[in-house]
């Protein structure tokens, strides 16, 4: 029980990393217009996703899907159950609802969105 536990927070963990890891790669090979950045205050969020390239945005979803895979499969490493690289991919797709609602996003980025976290945890878990 305790080594679920602490392989489901390890994936978390490695998860997030990761996401944050390749939404910084992203950052540095899209990088945000210099008006958007200057304009930021004072405009809707909305209308700034609309300057956003979608190479951004498609980026973005590779960082949630390659996040969601790594933190599976460390999860699965540890536990050697898919069940807990299952419950990894829940809790960092929870944490990509939570920033889907906080910061508004097109449709198409949420849908697809909805689709990538737990799939990609169960594969990395799968796949041991």
């Amino acid at each position: 029980m305790i080594r679920n536990i602490l392989a489901i927070l390890s994936g978390i963990v490695f998860g997030m990393l990761a996401i944050g890891i390749f939404e910084s790669i992203g950052h540095t090979l899209f990088p945000v217009p210099q008006d958007i950045m200057q304009t930021a205050e004072n405009q809707d969020t909305e209308a700034l996703f609309a300057l956003i390239s979608p190479q951004m945005l498609l980026f973005v979803l590779l960082a949630y899907l390659l996040g969601s895979f790594f933190g599976g499969l460390i999860t699965s490493l540890i536990s050697k159950r898919i069940m807990s690289s299952i419950i990894t991919g829940g809790v960092i797709m929870l944490g990509g609802v939570i920033n889907l609602f906080m910061i508004p996003h097109p449709m198409w980025f949420i849908l697809v969105s909805f689709v990538v976290f737990i799939p990609f945890a169960f594969i990395a878990g799968y796949w041991l």
